[in-house]
């Protein structure tokens, strides 16, 4: 017996010991040091709560959660702008609340400062262990990266409008969109994606990187349009012409292909008005080179003149 309170200051010992281990990187004692004399211990469990987290931004209940946060352990106001930003992170996918965004900005911004300080040492930051695990809980990023951040909307708002192709295809079987579609917006967009597609393709910079081409290639995406296709035919007929004639002079009375004579008479008119400065669809840069390189003659009334002239040795 009288071994007995021994026992029990031992027993107590051990026990305080083993809960002290258990809850290290999960509950961080209050900090008691000053700016000069910061423990590695405090500093090491706030990192801890980067991987020690419940993860509420994937928790459809979110919002509950913030609300039933001890409020007298992390503040009315802090609980309400993390209500505040995670509908934020609702609309936008991230925390990376920019600072002209206005008040919740300003907050976003206060919180890596008093961060910064905190792993510092520095007392005079109000950022306690609990506040930055409720923060972490909710994917606050603790640097401002505002390409990251842009990124990461770019790729969302890029993803919204797969889906959105996605589901036309589903309904129609192609991913083609008449420029008479209700949603002019989608059809613009897929003709972007065209466009970025073929730049991909010809090695040169675009938006369309390996996982978007992969993603619009399980929708059997056509790189180019109908008039795109068109286009290519026109040029391998136009090529093939001159093949057997010699030139790109395709009569208007082509009676063997009048749609190419069609054609030809269609780009010498654009052609007049690209170099007047007027909107042309169809007829751009590349496609003018593309033409040239076939020897393609814009104006057949100086050209037959030249020849005239070259005949007679003027």
């Amino acid at each position: 017996m009288t071994q007995l309170p021994f026992i029990v200051a031992f027993l107590c010992i051990l026990t305080l010991g083993s809960s002290k281990f258990l809850v290290q990187g999960f509950v961080i004692q209050p900090r008691m040091y000053t700016h000069n004399n910061a423990p590695d211990a405090s500093l090491q469990a706030s990192k801890d709560y980067h991987h020690v987290t419940t993860d509420t931004s994937n928790d459809n209940n979110a919002s509950t959660i913030i609300a039933n946060l001890d409020k007298s352990l992390l503040g009315i106001k802090f609980i309400e702008k993390l209500q505040e930003l995670h509908q934020y992170k609702l609309i936008h996918g991230d925390c990376s609340v920019p600072r002209r965004y206005g008040p919740l900005g300003n907050f976003v911004n206060k919180q890596r400062q008093l961060y910064r300080k905190f792993q510092s040492g520095d007392e005079k930051s109000s950022l306690t262990p609990e506040r930055i695990k409720a923060l972490n809980d909710l994917g606050f990023e603790w640097t401002a990266d505002a390409k990251a951040a842009s990124k990461h909307r770019n790729q969302k708002l890029w993803l919204g409008w797969f889906e959105k192709l996605k589901k036309y295809h589903r309904e129609h079987g192609t991913c083609r969109i008449p420029s008479d579609y209700d949603d002019v917006k989608l059809a613009t967009w897929v003709k972007t994606q065209r466009k970025e597609y073929r730049r991909a393709i010809r090695g040169e910079k675009s938006t369309l990187n390996p996982e978007r081409i992969a993603l619009l290639s399980t929708l059997d995406f056509e790189a180019s349009s109908l008039y795109e296709d068109l286009w290519d035919v026109r040029i391998q007929e136009l090529r093939q012409y001159k093949k057997l004639h010699g030139d790109t002079l395709v009569p208007i009375s082509y009676a063997a292909n009048p749609s190419l004579a069609q054609w030809v008479s269609v780009q010498r008119r654009n052609y007049t008005k690209y170099i007047n400065g007027e909107t042309v669809y169809g007829l751009n840069r590349q496609r003018i080179d593309e033409l040239n390189d076939l020897g393609f003659v814009w104006n057949v009334w100086n050209y037959r003149e030249h020849e005239l002239q070259q005949s007679w040795g003027v």
